[in-house]
């Protein structure tokens, strides 16, 4: 699998993606304004102004000023300001640090992205050629250096922006092919749970699928909130979320979150097998395997420390879906480029689970159809893989 890629690879590399230099300028300069008011404010609530990038004067405005509690010393003495005690403080009802997040999630954004991939851009082309690696994620994901573009966020107003910049040249589309919740469907496949396999044969929505499992309630009388908290579930089990994390993640007691994981594995049995059986795997073996024969090892399984084992267990319970997601969409890229000799496109970037193209206008129908049928037939899953396709004049519109 991996060496067929490389082909595959080096010539997204050589093409790389266009990108508007103007419009990260003007986002640039966006984000500095927006920052500079949250430091204002910062400043404000503070009593004083102060450098908000040095952790030792942050850590003293914060615990010696305002008297804020923290039980956390870093390493060089002086209280951690770290995004967890931040967001702990935050969630505790203290302004400045919603604030404080909101700055360093801004800054970071902008050296990062806007401001930070201008100097990436390669002036004859006007476009961006990262490196994909292949050797660096633990799960088989691909991963990209200079610049990284795996982690542009997405549900973020920042990250919806940056994406803007990312056009097609002059008489192309930008298309977006996603693979539609392929870990859920991959869960699926492995454990062949009965309620989780017929809703997605059925097509239904698989969110209101187990809400309506939970609740006890037809697909039709699912609630936002049921959904929502379904979702937060679902995704909970497949990263192998503590209950503590769940109760966190939707913020209701730790004993509601129990009872409500337990009522998810009452009515989704199979999965609670299927983790039940890759924990006794894995402390027996030391390794996962993902279905297409990708192996990690987990050698933390060994350790003594109780937080380290669970750890453990949790990665070795969602590597081989995580794994076997970047091994299908590594299928469909080797499928798709061996048959892309007579279209006017060209493969980009792949980001997760989602593959983006430069198609010219005439064909992006035709084209559309074509990715879609591949990826959506690049394996064979007791469940069908669905893939989403957005057109558009810049990687949000198509997104």
């Amino acid at each position: 699998m991996e060496i067929p890629l490389l082909r595959v690879l080096f010539i997204m590399e050589r093409c790389g993606i266009k990108i508007g230099k103007s419009v990260l300028e003007n986002i640039s300069k966006e984000m500095a304004l927006a920052a500079k008011e949250l430091e204002k404010t910062i400043f404000m609530l503070a009593g004083e102004e102060f450098n908000l990038d040095s952790p030792k004067q942050l850590s003293q405005v914060l615990f010696e000023k305002l008297n804020m509690k923290s039980g956390r010393k870093g390493t060089s003495g002086t209280f951690s300001t770290d995004h967890a005690v931040l967001k702990k403080l935050a969630y505790e009802g203290m302004p400045i640090a919603d604030y404080l997040l909101k700055y360093r999630e801004l800054s970071k954004l902008n050296n990062t992205y806007a401001a930070g991939l201008i100097k990436y851009i390669y002036a004859p082309t006007e476009r961006i050629h990262t490196t994909f690696l292949q050797h660096i994620a633990t799960t088989g994901r691909l991963s990209s250096a200079n610049p990284n573009l795996q982690s542009i966020p997405i549900k973020n107003e920042v990250g919806e922006k940056i994406r803007t910049a990312f056009i097609p040249k002059s008489g192309y589309k930008i298309i977006s092919a996603d693979y539609s919740q392929i870990e859920l469907r991959i869960l699926a496949h492995l454990c062949r749970d009965e309620n989780l396999t017929e809703a997605f044969r059925k097509g239904v929505d698989i969110h209101k699928a187990t809400a309506s499992k939970l609740y006890g309630v037809s697909v039709d009388e699912v609630t936002k909130e049921m959904r929502s908290r379904a979702k937060t579930t679902n995704f909970a089990v497949l990263y192998g979320k503590t209950k503590y994390g769940l109760s966190e993640d939707m913020g209701i007691s730790f004993q509601e979150a129990s009872d409500f994981i337990d009522l998810y594995f009452s009515q989704f049995s199979k999965i609670k097998e299927y983790i039940d059986d890759t924990t006794l795997f894995i402390e027996q073996y030391g390794y996962v395997k993902t279905m297409f024969g990708r192996k990690r090892e987990i050698p933390e399984i060994r350790s003594s420390n109780k937080n380290i084992k669970s750890a453990a267990v949790r990665a070795a319970v969602n590597a081989p879906i995580q794994g076997a997601s970047a091994d299908i969409i590594k299928m469909a890229m080797i499928r798709i480029d061996s048959k892309m000799d007579g279209y006017e496109a060209k493969m980009l970037l792949q980001i997760h689970d989602e593959l983006v193209f430069e198609v010219r206008e005439d064909i992006v129908e035709n084209f559309s159809e074509f990715i879609r049928h591949e990826m959506e037939n690049a394996v064979e899953l007791s469940v069908p893989l669905e893939v989403n396709i957005g057109i558009g004049d810049n990687w949000l519109d198509a997104h």
